[in-house]
């Protein structure tokens, strides 16, 4: 059989992440077995299967369809957890599901004892910081040859972390993308060492939400 590594779109972020996620699966696991006892539930489809097994397809022929399958796996995921919690109307900020999928399957690789839910549930959590309470439309941000799907409240929120981490002045955090945003975008990238494209992408979104705590400690204040 011929084995191939699985696509690395984002790579940088979606490594750097699996490793700082590591160490949070000891608390997911804890939380779901108390969940059991009071309560059981069974997981469907591609949620149920080990870490093990999804990081053995991922390096198989069949790579490619585990990314398309896990990235409609969560957006169901997704889909029922904004509807199951009131007080949540977009649970992460990153709207490209296959990205999400991605993520997913490479801190699978090292977690090869838990189910690809528990991995999800996990993600979930540590993108809280982006959650959505209310309805928001989804609007493009372009610089250049960059582009950006995200919901305008969630790139103010995007604002609101740049204005506490020193990179855009008090006051921009009104959702709009301007010269401004673009050029504290481009500061934050270049000093997380990510690629500088001046816009809200899937890695830079990983670093303000799931990573953010990291951020404050190491960058600016």
């Amino acid at each position: 059989m011929a084995f191939r590594q699985l696509p690395r779109t984002v790579s940088t972020s979606v490594w750097a992440l699996a490793t700082c996620l590591t160490a949070a699966f000891s608390t997911v696991q804890g939380q779901a077995d108390a969940a059991a006892i009071s309560g059981s539930f069974a997981v469907r489809g591609l949620g149920a299967q080990s870490c093990g097994d999804i990081s053995a397809l991922a390096t198989g022929d069949k790579a490619d369809d585990l990314i398309q399958l896990s990235a409609a796996w969560i957006a169901g995921y997704l889909s029922q957890f904004n509807r199951g919690n009131s007080d949540t109307y977009e649970a992460v900020p990153i709207i490209d599901n296959v990205v999400l999928g991605k993520l997913a399957i490479n801190i699978c690789r090292s977690n090869p004892d838990i189910l690809f839910e528990a991995v999800v549930a996990s993600l979930v959590t540590s993108f809280s910081r982006g959650v959505l309470a209310e309805e928001s439309p989804i609007v493009e941000l372009k610089s250049g040859k960059n582009s950006a799907m995200l919901r305008r409240a969630s790139f103010r929120l995007v604002q609101q972390e740049l204005i506490e981490q020193g990179y855009l002045p008090g006051g921009g955090a009104d959702g709009d993308y301007g010269p401004a945003s673009r050029a504290a975008l481009s500061k934050y990238q270049e000093a997380r060492g990510i690629t500088t494209t001046g816009i809200p992408d899937a890695q830079t979104l990983i670093h303000l939400f799931a990573m953010g705590g990291t951020d404050r400690e190491s960058g600016r204040n």
